[in-house]
């Protein structure tokens, strides 16, 4: 794979789905591993000129990776090299979720044919988990791997003086019986504030910005789950985070060393490298044809993990062998403004088209924070590659604080290359969301549905993604992208319209709850009120609907009844509905239109919210 990327100068992608522990949560958003593992490995690749892009799309608020695993394909994206899955807090008690989530990486993967090589996340590990990714490497010849917490044979820490003898990194890390409370004290270095002289007074920008250690330590989290300061001791610390992400860089650089290796040898007598030793279209269309027998079984204890899912929580069995398309206003997601459930409305009226209330308070890369200096480690020792150039690439990575100037550090050629990608992938992606909104609706499109609860900013999960910021944030500087956004409105905000692309299979399904909201909220407040669900799943009043309609034709009508039968939870905090399973697929994937509102809440002012949209 590696000697792949090299020759043709691709892009080598990397994308984590996980919980709050991935994501880093209690530190900072740079501090989870695998934007450790961008730190170490993204300047050693751009000198060999290929692009690494790294994405920690993994969620915090008790979620996990099944709300995005249903619309696979949108939301973590296509082109993987490396799919992680690490939800060790929240997914871990059934391999079900992470069959899906692997299903669906596997299936996504189209426009240039990659099948990802599979690994379980430092967070999780599990005898069903282990036997996932042996059926699968067993059956389907896929590549796949663990990674560790490489804490073996590290030296304990014994006590709060003890531990200033060992190297800063590995303090508090392997603690003694003894010292668990000193470990605990000690596993988090965080900053929500740096002085800076362009921002003299950040509280006219941040209105409860935690300025002190103390005010750190007792800022509470908003009740819609906007962002997350708390530093929960079964969070991972830095050290531990800087552990996973190392030992993945590890493993990557060590393969890297391999790829040279035959690299040189093999072109000693002259260019160019024998097609055999760099291809991988046979490897790739052998695991492509096992797996379209593999994935279509239902039968054996193996196969039935994904299928019981989607009996369990009412979705079509086709979810785990059709590969699944999605938007979300949650973060974080790739390419954020054309995955957004607001990037299919079918109007170009902005009036119509509802924003972010939040905005980003200052632009830019932050100052300097100590937090995330590497601290005594000669990484280039640790990964065994005694290159001088290497060496000196690793510590010029702190200069990286834009794409140019990674691409900086690559040879012209390969540099020219890989901007041209980015302005064609651009391009791409502009027009895709342009084609979108500039279909006309067959049904009226309502003019009071709001955003509620998304970070703003570029929240993509890459490291030099600027994301949050907001004005509500007591602690910006953490930088995480994750957060539980929502398009919501009442049964005053008309017909919610969305254009769906490329509609095959005939499969569409939303996630969806069920909020209050005072009977005098206006339009413009819904985006702000606290999230409180309702006492019950739906609103208890007898004259509720549900009406949903497909290409402006006949209006299906739910009563409560219905609605609280149809309604499905698939996981806490994540209830479904299928809204469409026609098993007569079409010959060619058409744009469906799909029209959704709610009557009959406003004496029980309700708020309707909508967080994801399925298709397939």
């Amino acid at each position: 794979r590696l000697l792949h990327v090299i020759q043709t100068n691709d892009e080598f992608v990397v994308v984590l789905g996980g919980d709050a522990a991935a994501a880093g949560h209690g530190n900072h958003f740079r501090q989870s591993y695998l934007m450790e593992f961008h730190r170490i490995l993204a300047p050693v690749l751009a000198r060999m000129g290929v692009k690494l892009v790294t994405r920690n799309l993994s969620v915090g608020h008790g979620l996990g990776t099944v709300q995005s695993s249903l619309g696979f394909s949108s939301l973590y994206g296509q082109d993987i090299d490396v799919l992680i899955w690490d939800c060790g807090m929240t997914e871990s008690s059934d391999p079900k979720y992470a069959d899906l989530f692997f299903r669906q990486g596997l299936m996504s993967q189209k426009r240039t044919g990659k099948v990802p090589f599979l690994m379980l996340g430092g967070n999780s590990n599990s005898d069903g988990l282990f036997q996932l990714l042996r059926w699968l490497h067993n059956e389907a010849d896929i590549n796949v791997g663990q990674l560790g917490t490489a804490t073996f044979s590290l030296p304990q820490t014994e006590s709060v003086d003890q531990a200033q003898s060992l190297p800063k990194a590995l303090q508090f890390v392997n603690c003694a019986s003894g010292a668990h409370e000193a470990c605990q004290e000690n596993l988090h270095c965080t900053h929500c504030w740096i002085d800076r002289s362009d921002i003299p007074d950040p509280k006219k920008l941040f209105a409860d910005l935690a300025m002190s250690e103390k005010d750190k330590a007792t800022a509470t989290t908003p009740s819609d789950g906007s962002h997350d300061n708390t530093q929960r001791f079964w969070y991972p610390g830095w050290r531990q985070q800087l552990l996973l992400g190392r030992n993945l860089a590890y493993a990557i650089l060590d393969a890297l060393q391999d790829a040279v290796q035959i690299f040189s040898s093999d072109t000693m007598g002259g260019p160019p490298l024998e097609d055999e030793e760099w291809h991988v279209t046979g490897l790739y269309d052998n695991m492509r044809d096992k797996l379209k027998t593999l994935l279509a079984q239902t039968d054996g204890d193996d196969a039935k993990r994904c299928y019981a899912l989607a009996t369990e929580a009412g979705l079509p069995p086709r979810i785990c062998n059709v590969p699944m398309q999605g938007a979300t206003q949650m973060t974080p997601r790739p390419f954020p403004n054309e995955t957004s459930i607001a990037a299919l409305l079918p109007t170009d009226d902005s009036s119509k088209i509802p924003s972010n209330p939040q905005t980003v308070q200052y632009p830019g890369q932050d100052v300097h924070n100590d937090c995330m200096d590497i601290h005594d480690v000669d990484v280039p020792q640790v990964v065994s590659l005694r290159r001088r150039q290497l060496k000196e690439d690793m510590q010029a990575l702190d200069t990286f604080h834009q794409e140019e100037d990674l691409y900086a550090a690559m040879p012209p050629r390969f540099r020219a290359i890989h901007q041209s990608r980015r302005v064609r992938e651009e391009a791409q992606h502009i027009f895709q969301t342009s084609r979108s909104l500039a279909a006309s609706a067959t049904t009226p499109l309502g003019s009071g549905w709001q955003i509620r609860g998304e970070k703003p900013g570029q929240c993509d999960g890459e490291y030099l993604s600027i994301c949050g910021r907001e004005s509500t944030n007591p602690c910006p500087l953490l930088g995480h992208h994750d957060s539980r956004g929502e398009i919501v409105g009442t049964d005053a905000s008309g017909w919610l319209v969305l254009n769906l692309p490329n509609v095959k299979e005939r499969i569409v399904a939303v996630t969806i709850a069920f909020y209050e909201a005072p009977e005098t909220s206006t339009n413009r407040e819904l985006a702000s009120l606290d999230r409180k669900l309702l006492a019950s799943v739906v609103p208890t009043n007898d004259d509720f609907r549900f009406e949903f309609a497909f290409d402006g034709g006949e209006v299906t009508s739910w009563d409560k009844t219905k609605m609280a039968e149809k309604l499905k939870t698939v996981i806490r905090k994540v209830e479904t509905v299928t809204l469409l399973d026609d098993t007569a697929s079409a010959d060619e994937a058409t744009t469906m239109q799909v029209a959704m509102r709610i009557k009959g809440c406003s004496t029980s002012s309700c708020l309707f919210a909508i967080s994801h949209v399925y298709w397939a």
